[in-house]
C-alpha cells in the first residue's frame, strides 16, 4: 500500500499546476496526498491537462511531447481501446 500511495503522490506532484504548495518537498506522506487531492476537489488548484489518450497510442503522446505540441499534461488511459 505504501508504494501505491507514493506512486499516486508522485503523479499528483507532477500533475499539479500550483507547484508552490509542494515546492522542495521530498518526504511526502499520505496526508500530503490527501491534502493535494482535497485542493483539486475543492477547485483551489487545477491540474493543467492538455489531453487524454488511449494507452495503446502512447507513441503519439511521446511524439507530441518531443515536438512541444502540448500545453499541459497528457494522461494515458489504459481502459480505452
Amino acid at each position: 500500500m505504501g508504494n501505491v500511495a507514493f506512486s499516486n503522490l508522485n503523479l499528483l506532484l507532477i500533475t499539479l499546476k500550483s507547484k508552490d504548495l509542494f515546492r522542495q518537498r521530498r518526504n511526502c506522506n499520505i496526508e500530503d496526498l490527501q491534502f493535494g487531492l482535497e485542493q483539486i476537489k475543492t477547485c483551489k488548484i487545477k491540474p493543467l491537462l492538455d489531453r487524454a489518450i488511449p494507452l495503446k497510442d502512447a507513441y503519439e503522446a511521446h511524439r507530441l511531447i518531443a515536438n512541444n505540441e502540448v500545453s499541459g499534461n497528457i494522461v494515458l488511459l489504459p481502459w480505452i481501446n
